[in-house]
């Protein structure tokens, strides 16, 4: 029995003409020896010739990556040369190919290549769970709107419109939306999450998120750079409106809430389980899931759906509102 060049590529040697030739004459002399079986004369040549440990490592120099920040004084240099050091460690990752830190930048935790707050990167054919986060698609959105009550009288609406704190809404203080029910839940990154889905439609959280109710005012050079920014519907209406370019406006400022939480934990580990299998000594932070593989195809798909979800809660926060006040919306948009 005599092996060939491929079988000892396929077990992990490799493609070296010079490497394969000395194997495959060992491996002729044991068959001369009585040696048939073919897995065991693959595990005998391991031993004398060990298969070189192909799976990914870290770099050993980081990318370099972009600056969008400047320190000042020196609590700022301490804090920007926190947010380097995390950076690095993440630029070292095999998968990611550049990356930038923003004015708002600092660090998110100390676990190693945790990217910071104000971090972002670019990976190829791969999602970082940890890149993201557990609050997926933290956002804001604006709806800018005429009409309404007093300010007082509104403030009250909105309170009534959103819910604040830990837990999600039960029983009939539950809010409905359509993306509660789209066919989504036999993925197994969002199975089960139904009920995290429908208990935190029209509810923001805790933390730093917020609704704010107020005015805003725009010149022609503000709805200039509104038009130039992409926001030409804003700024038609704003232009029809008898208003003198004032409008009331409703901010409002969350994320996924828990249903994004757990769908960040599933990804998470899995993400650590299939680094662990190409790739030798890379941190939980910066683990993967390679987008070309199903299981990489299902975690995309649930962070379409929460990106969907997201949006949706906060439009159905600012809906209430207007319905509660009988206000009317101009335009709305979101991040």
């Amino acid at each position: 029995m005599t092996l060939t060049q491929q079988e000892l590529v396929e077990a992990g040697w490799p493609d070296e003409p010079e490497v394969l030739g000395r194997i495959l004459s060992e491996a002729r002399e044991l068959s001369e020896k009585g040696i048939s079986d073919p897995k065991y004369m693959l595990k005998v040549l391991e031993r004398r010739f060990p298969i070189p440990d192909s799976r990914l490592i870290l770099r050993k120099k980081p990318l370099p990556f972009s600056e969008a920040i400047e320190a000042t004084n020196p609590v700022d240099e301490k804090n920007l040369n926190a947010v380097r050091r995390f950076m690095k460690e993440l630029m070292a990752c095999p998968v990611v190919e550049a990356g930038a830190i923003m004015p708002d930048a600092c660090p998110a935790g100390n676990a190693p290549a945790n990217i910071p707050v104000g971090g972002a990167i670019t990976a190829r054919n791969a999602i970082l769970p940890g890149g993201h986060g557990s609050d997926i698609c933290c956002s804001m959105h604006a709806t800018f709107f005429t009409g309404g009550g007093d300010c007082e009288a509104m403030l009250d609406q909105l309170v009534d419109s959103t819910r604040f704190g830990p837990g999600g809404r039960v029983g009939e203080d539950r809010v409905s939306h359509p993306v509660n029910e789209e066919p989504v839940w036999t993925n197994p990154f969002l199975s089960g999450l139904q009920d995290h889905a429908r208990a935190h439609m029209a509810d923001q959280g805790d933390g730093n998120h917020f609704a704010y109710l107020g005015r805003v005012a725009f010149d022609d050079e503000g709805l200039q750079r509104l038009e130039v920014a992409g926001y030409e519907d804003l700024v038609r209406s704003l232009r029809e409106q008898e208003c003198g370019n004032e409008l009331r406006v409703l901010v409002t400022h969350h994320g996924s809430r828990g249903l994004g939480a757990h769908v960040f934990k599933r990804g998470m580990q899995a993400a650590i389980k299939e680094t662990a299998k190409i790739a030798a000594g890379i941190p939980d932070a910066a683990a993967w899931l390679n987008v070309e593989t199903k299981k990489g195809a299902d975690y995309w798909e649930a962070l379409q759906y929460v990106c969907r979800w997201t949006k949706a809660n906060h439009e159905r926060i600012h809906d209430r509102l207007l319905e509660k006040s009988g206000a009317s919306a101009v335009s709305a948009f979101g991040n």
